[in-house]
């Protein structure tokens, strides 16, 4: 098999409605893994165009640990709503390949309106899984994620270490957090230095979904959303897309606790199939979010085929604030369906 670039592909590198678990791991779809119980019932919507009132801070990574030296012109973004939050949970924001936090304040701003405390994570992704592994074995793109996120050195494509991996920024931003604002409650994503994944919903775009998925496959997350991906396709021996080797292994985050939202104009053929490899198909068929109401008839993966900024495209439109179509109030056009798969 060869990588598939299509599979897992680039960030968001340029910035439908008009009024709008158990620990143990979970098998792929087909191992007749038993369903848990499913909750379809949509969470109230907000007003979103009423004013939100939350601090929003914007932390330098090196002023956390000044051994975390790449990506150093970009900010982690944190959100927290003004008063007592509303859900216990963390969210977590990982952006797109070339991306940075900023990018991303939409759907930053969506999950603060749903009651979270939010963070929009720094970590280096100036080049895609899709262009390091590019002529590689299908390997290659489970072992890019394995050393974005802890930091081991099994990529040979790629050089992140500890302090600048994934794992490492987020552990130390919330430490740095809990020491500056010990009111807020950042302690209680924390097991002495680990990242208690529990009591994380983590969301990801692009490249950064693929990131959110591999971590899904180690660790119970209390969630996990994907926006335009989610994993890593290959080409089988026929040449058709089938899922990268690493997102057929056993994943400890069932399908109950996994989100996803494609466009239908972004290789959408080639990106279901991870979709179904992780169970989704299970828990009901694709619902377009342009035509269709929250909560989806329960399913948990949307697709829409809404229309994308001019300049931009429909990869970007999902999760980048300069390619989201608004409505003519300034709210995104899927703002309910983000709410949805944050909240349900």
């Amino acid at each position: 098999m060869s990588v598939l670039v299509a599979g897992c592909g680039g960030g968001d590198r340029n910035d439908r409605r008009p009024d709008g678990g158990g620990a143990d791991a979970v098998a792929p779809s087909d191992t007749g893994a038993a369903d848990a119980p499913i909750n379809c019932t949509a969470a109230p919507t907000p007003d979103f165009r009423a004013p939100l009132d939350f601090t929003d801070r914007t932390v330098d990574p090196a002023s956390v640990d000044a051994r975390t030296n790449l990506a150093a012109d970009i900010n982690h973004k944190v959100l927290v709503p003004r008063g007592t939050p509303t859900r216990r949970e963390l969210f977590v924001m990982l952006s797109g390949s070339g991306g940075r936090p900023s990018n991303n304040m939409n759907l930053l701003r969506i999950a603060v309106r749903a009651g979270y405390r939010a963070i929009g994570l720094v970590y280096p992704n100036d080049e895609s899984g899709a262009d390091l592994c590019a002529g590689q074995p299908p390997e290659c793109q489970g072992l890019v994620h394995l050393e974005m996120i802890t930091g081991q050195d099994v990529a040979s494509s790629l050089r992140v270490d500890v302090p600048n991996s994934i794992e490492y920024r987020l552990s130390s931003l919330l430490q740095d957090q809990n020491r500056r604002f010990p009111t807020e409650g950042w302690g209680a994503y924390l097991d002495g230095t680990r990242i208690r994944w529990d009591q994380v919903v983590l969301a990801g775009f692009s490249q950064g979904s693929g990131h959110a998925g591999y971590i899904a496959k180690d660790h119970l997350l209390a969630r996990v959303v994907f926006f335009s991906s989610g994993g890593d396709s290959v080409a089988g021996p026929d040449g058709s897309p089938q899922p990268a080797p690493w997102c057929l292994l056993p994943r400890m985050t069932p399908p109950e606790r996994t989100y996803g939202l494609l466009h239908l104009q972004d290789n959408f053929e080639v990106k279901r199939v991870v979709y179904r490899a992780y169970g989704l198909d299970r828990l009901g068929d694709f619902s377009r979010a342009d035509q269709n109401a929250p909560p989806h008839g329960c399913t948990h993966q949307l697709n829409t085929d809404a229309p994308w900024n001019p300049g931009s495209s429909p990869h970007l439109s999902l999760a980048s604030d300069n390619a989201m179509p608004l409505d003519r109030n300034g709210v995104p056009l899927l703002a309910e369906d983000y709410f949805d798969l944050f909240t349900r």
